[in-house]
């Protein structure tokens, strides 16, 4: 009962109203979180929904479409092609996946997680949308795929809503086996959480804990490990809900130092571009 009044009182802080906030856009926050409070309490009365069941895994119910389209748009205008590879950090129930597969080429697509049970979600939400002939990998992994993936390289390495979960030892390791798995032009993206953000809300999500740090850190290691860095944005650039607070996180993008830009394929036209133009709008018309 404690811990109830104790959420409670921290849920009325969120929703106050902030100086900078204009009066119709609070309402429009408000509105939006009662919104999606409501669906996670129609979830907990549905257990036989699957849908909901999986957005728990990956965060509160009822945003599910949008970490989905943010995520697509993110790599899609950051420069991502059918034929690139990407292997995605932290895949979950893949909810960036079932976008991404069969928007790319076969087996182009490769999901590494830590934990078992969003993998078995993975699998079948692959089988019941008819994706095994695209040939996915999907890996369970506590070292980021360092012993599963050994020697592979991948054109661009997806860590989304996950550093600031790593302390400080599992963050220098996710930069040393992304350095390992980047082959000259390749693209490493991950999004670094607002310190100004820091609350009591975010103790925890899931028995993660939160580490903020500044972006500054990010650009330390980045010449660690010899990648130079460039922020692109925030989150709610490219159509996470801006009603979330981690639609502040800045996306950071590391390449090589002096790498060359990401090279199309021998084949490809302005043509070919059109059609994987139309390949992504069609993916996210499903």
């Amino acid at each position: 009962m404690i811990a109830v009044f104790r959420s409670l009182r921290r849920n009325a802080l969120l929703l106050r109203k902030t100086p900078e906030e204009t009066s119709s856009y609070h309402r429009s926050r408000v509105l939006f979180e009662l919104q999606r409070r409501a669906n996670q309490l129609l979830t907990k009365f549905n257990p036989f929904d699957n849908e909901t069941r999986l957005e728990r895994l990956v965060g509160p119910a009822g945003i599910w479409p949008h970490l989905q389209q943010y995520q697509f748009n993110a790599l899609t205008r950051l420069g991502l092609k059918p034929h690139h590879s990407v292997i995605d950090i932290g895949c979950g129930p893949l909810t960036v996946g079932v976008a991404l597969i069969p928007y790319l080429d076969r087996g182009k697509y490769t999901g590494v997680d830590l934990l078992p049970e969003p993998l078995e979600a993975a699998h079948r939400r692959i089988a019941q949308r008819g994706l095994a002939y695209k040939n996915p990998t999907i890996v369970c992994s506590t070292t980021f795929g360092k012993r599963e993936l050994a020697g592979r390289t991948f054109d661009f390495i997806w860590t989304s809503q996950l550093s600031y979960h790593l302390d400080d030892l599992q963050l220098v390791l996710l930069f040393e086996q992304a350095r390992a798995m980047m082959h000259s032009s390749s693209v490493l993206l991950i999004d670094v959480i607002d310190p100004a953000i820091m609350s009591e809300t975010h103790k925890t999500w899931r028995g993660f804990s939160y580490h903020f740090r500044a972006v500054e850190l990010y650009e330390e290691l980045a010449q660690d490990f010899s990648l130079s860095v460039q922020r692109r944005g925030r989150l709610a650039d490219y159509g996470y809900p801006d009603k979330i607070d981690l639609s502040r996180n800045t996306l950071l993008e590391f390449r090589k130092v002096d790498a060359p830009p990401l090279q199309p394929e021998l084949n490809e036209t302005a043509g070919d571009d059109n059609r994987a133009a139309a390949r992504r709008d069609s993916v996210l018309a499903v």
